[in-house]
């Protein structure tokens, strides 16, 4: 029978792996909020419609994310989803 990992086990597998890649601490914290951005947000940039204002600078710098999906459209210039 297999066994799960424990929970320490498993953070410090997931915590080098982005360190192995080259990528350091600060990389992971302006990026890991972006996870949480409303899919029309996503679905905009993908397609190339995001507002002219938004650069990829104000994207991984917006401090903190907020949480609701219509005030993050209104902090990165979207108009109201």
């Amino acid at each position: 029978t297999q066994t799960q990992p424990s929970c320490q086990k498993s953070r410090a597998v997931n915590m080098t792996a982005p360190r192995h890649l080259g990528v350091d601490d600060g990389e992971i914290s302006r990026i890991l909020p972006l996870a949480f951005l409303a899919p029309a947000i996503v679905e905009a940039i993908v397609e190339g419609r995001q507002p002219v204002e938004l650069t990829v600078r104000k994207l991984v710098r917006l401090k903190p994310v907020p949480a609701l999906w219509v005030d993050q459209s209104r902090a990165l210039g979207f108009p109201a989803i």
